[in-house]
């Protein structure tokens, strides 16, 4: 059985028109959205469907790549 995982993520980028394209393009395929985080940087989420949590993880892993911490919270950046 299939179920839906959102993913969360701040990305080490801002935003702007000039590279929304870019951070949209790779998370097009999973009702994507980018915004602006609190800290200023790029942030997106995008639903990935998958049978388990650590299915979810290894395809948010192919569409982006290796993570790090960043800010406070726990934030995560790409």
């Amino acid at each position: 059985m299939t179920e839906s995982y959102n993913v969360v993520a701040e990305l080490d980028a801002t935003i702007g028109e000039e590279n929304v394209d870019a951070l949209l393009g790779p998370i097009a395929e999973y009702s994507g959205a980018a915004a602006r985080s609190e800290l200023g940087r790029a942030e997106v989420v995008f639903t990935i469907p998958a049978a388990s949590g650590r299915q979810a993880a290894l395809t948010r892993y192919r569409r982006s790549g290796p993570t790090r911490r960043c800010g406070g919270g726990g934030r995560v950046c790409w």
